[in-house]
């Protein structure tokens, strides 16, 4: 079989006057019925790639930003007392 790119897929599909919403709906359901199989021409190799690459390391991106927020609002909290309901938030 021959392996084309998500773009290329679509590009194609579109020829005959299809609306890109029908094509984009039909490649979704090949994907989710096994159809078409959607592999990253270029995983990351290792560590350091992975944290560059948002589309990877986001989720971690979003919790580091969450647990120094959250000590920093302990820290403050002690010194600003109106900082304590962030601290709960956060917490």
């Amino acid at each position: 079989m021959k392996e084309l790119t998500l773009e290329k897929l679509v590009s194609k599909r579109l020829h005959g006057g299809k609306r890109l919403y029908k094509v984009l709906n039909q490649i979704y359901r090949d994907v989710a019925s096994g159809k078409i199989k959607l592999v990253d021409p270029s995983p990351p190799s290792h560590f350091l790639e992975y944290i560059k690459r948002l589309d990877y390391s986001l989720w971690f991106w979003t919790t580091f930003s969450l647990v120094i927020l959250t000590l920093i609002s302990i820290t403050l909290s002690n010194i600003i007392p109106y900082m304590m309901p962030l601290r709960y938030i956060l917490g």
